[in-house]
């Protein structure tokens, strides 16, 4: 396996008047990659895959396509998972063209690695008061929803918040499926529960006289 990549880091002083002050700002980036299985491989983890040439642990799955929109869609689309396909549902991307979505349909979707890491800090005095604070965040990552996250009333639970954007046929650009439970298709590993893990968070802030 090979990590690539680079540090940048950035100081500055500076007093004007009674006001002294100091920032500081730092960003990263690595590029992870396996390189060599020693002619074994690919290796399969549930929605992971360790493959040459991609980063470690990357997210395998289906290629969502967003959600049907009507039963002529689902007529027109090559076979998906259950025999209840209905509006709502998650449409899935045939990639080898064979009209049946499968295991075989699999394409790498992103990866747990976090690339851009950055921070800032400050501290600034103006005579007995003090102020300083440090900024930390993770410009590019991927992250997976699972479990009560994908499916509403999992195990029994409540639904979450963002359940209640279903698709409806008045609600056709909601950013859930249309509500099912214990349902296989809308329940895949896709990039349709990829989301966005970047971030950015205030690790300390301190006032001080």
């Amino acid at each position: 396996m090979r990590n690539k990549g680079w540090d940048l880091t950035f100081r500055y002083n500076d007093k004007i008047g009674d006001f002294k002050y100091n920032v500081g700002a730092d960003l990263s980036d690595v590029k992870n990659e396996i390189v060599n299985l020693a002619g074994t491989g690919p290796y399969m983890y549930d929605r992971t895959i360790h493959q040459e040439g991609k980063p470690i642990s990357s997210l395998y799955g289906l290629e969502a396509e967003g959600l049907f929109q009507s039963e002529e869609e689902i007529k027109n689309h090559a076979t998906q998972f259950g025999n209840i396909l209905a509006p709502g549902d998650i449409k899935y991307k045939d990639q080898n063209k064979d009209g049946v979505i499968n295991a075989e349909d699999r394409v790498i979707m992103g990866n747990y690695m976090p690339r851009y890491t950055y921070g800032f800090d400050f501290y600034g005095k103006y005579k007995d008061f003090d102020l300083s604070f440090l900024l930390q965040g993770v410009g590019k990552a991927d992250g997976y929803l699972d479990q009560q996250s994908v499916m509403a009333f999992y195990m029994g639970g409540t639904a979450q918040e963002w359940h209640k954007d279903h698709w409806t046929p008045e609600n056709r650009n909601g950013s859930y499926p249309r509500l099912t439970f214990n349902y296989p298709n809308n329940e895949q590993v896709s990039s349709y529960w990829v989301k966005s893990a970047a971030y950015l968070r205030m690790k300390n802030l301190q006032v001080g006289y």
